[in-house]
C-alpha cells in the first residue's frame, strides 16, 4: 500500500471513531490500545539550581546549598519520594551517561560531594535513597537560533511581535522573580502547574508566527523544540522495561507542555501529574495518594 493511501486509511479510521455520538468513552483501536497495567511517568518541572545563564530568560537563583534552601528541600524530596521512582531520567545527554554515573557511584560511595545542581540535588539524592544504581541521561540537544527569530521580525517589520514579546519576556522575569522569594515547595507547585506551563509555553507559539510568504523562520525554530522535545519522550520511552516502572523525569520547566502532552496521547504509558506531590506537607490526609494521575 502506498504511503498516501495508508495515511487516508488510518485518517477515515479516525474520523469515523471520534465521530460517534453514542460513544461515552474512546472506542478501543486494535494494535494501539493495550490492555493491562501500563509504566508510570511523571515529568518533574524544575529550575536550574545552579543557574548556568543558558535559558533566555534570566533569573536569580539562591544558594541551594544554605541551610535554609536544604530544609526545604529535605522537604521537596519527601514528596517526590512517595511517587516511589524505579528510575530517574536527567537532563543530560546519553554521551555523558558513564561519566555522570561514574561521579553518582563516587558519592554513594562518600567519595565525592553533591554540587548545586539539580541533577545533584535531587536526581543523585533520591537515587541514592532509594537504592538505584544509576540516572537515566535522556536529552537531546537542539540549539534554537533566537537571534535568528528576532532579526527576521525585525527585517519583516513584524513590530507588533517585537513589543509583545518583550511585553511577555518582561512579565515572566518578573514573575520568576517574585517566585525565588518563596519556599523550593511552593516554586515547584507553580512550576508544575499545568495551567500555568501550558499558558507561558504561548510566547513558543507567538515566536512561530515570525516570518512573512515563504520565510518561516520562526517555525523552523519552534519545531525543533517540538522536536528535542519528542525525541527526549522517546529516550525516556527507551529505558522503561516493564509494566511495574514508575519513571521520574527532572527537566527544565520549560520542557513540561511537551513531555507532558507526549506522555499523556502515549499509549504505551500513563502519565502522572507530579503537582500532586507537591502539596506542603501536612495538608494531605494520612492514607490517601497524592492525585493528579492522567489516564
Amino acid at each position: 500500500m502506498k504511503n498516501a493511501t495508508i495515511l487516508a486509511l488510518f485518517l477515515a479510521i479516525v474520523l469515523i471513531l471520534s465521530g460517534s455520538t453514542r460513544a461515552q468513552t474512546p472506542t478501543k483501536i486494535p494494535g494501539i490500545d493495550q490492555d493491562g497495567k501500563k509504566p508510570q511517568v511523571m515529568v518533574l518541572g524544575a529550575f536550574h539550581f545552579d543557574n548556568p545563564g543558558l535559558d533566555y530568560v534570566k533569573s536569580s537563583v539562591s544558594d541551594i546549598l544554605s541551610a535554609p534552601r536544604q530544609k526545604e528541600l529535605r522537604e521537596l524530596l519527601d514528596n517526590i519520594k512517595a511517587f516511589k521512582p524505579t528510575k530517574i531520567a536527567i537532563e543530560a545527554e546519553p554521551k555523558f551517561g558513564e561519566r555522570i554515573n561514574a561521579r553518582y557511584g563516587r558519592y554513594v560511595a562518600g567519595q565525592d560531594t553533591l554540587r548545586r545542581s539539580e541533577i545533584d540535588q535531587i536526581a543523585f539524592r533520591l537515587a541514592k535513597e532509594l537504592g538505584h544504581k544509576a540516572v537515566y541521561c535522556v536529552d537531546m540537544k537542539k540549539d534554537m537560533d533566537f537571534n535568528a527569530v528576532m532579526q527576521t521580525a525585525q527585517m519583516s517589520g513584524q513590530t507588533d511581535f517585537l513589543r509583545r514579546f518583550q511585553l511577555a519576556m518582561g512579565f515572566i522575569q518578573a514573575e520568576l522573580e517574585k517566585m525565588s522569594t518563596m519556599s523550593l515547595i511552593e516554586q515547584f507547585r507553580l512550576h508544575n502547574n499545568l495551567h500555568n506551563a501550558e499558558h507561558s509555553h504561548s510566547a513558543y507559539l507567538l515566536m512561530a508566527t515570525v516570518g512573512k510568504d515563504t520565510n518561516y523562520t520562526g517555525a523552523n525554530v519552534i519545531a525543533g523544540w517540538y522536536e528535542r522535545n519528542l525525541k527526549i519522550a522517546m529516550n525516556v520511552m527507551r529505558i522503561i522495561e516493564s509494566p511495574e516502572d514508575r519513571v521520574l523525569v527532572l527537566f527544565g520547566a520549560g520542557h513540561l507542555p511537551l513531555l507532558y502532552h507526549y506522555f499523556k496521547f502515549s499509549p504505551d504509558v500513563e502519565v502522572v501529574n507530579a503537582e500532586g506531590y507537591l502539596q506542603p506537607t501536612g495538608t494531605q490526609p494520612k492514607g490517601t495518594q497524592p492525585t493528579g494521575t492522567k489516564k
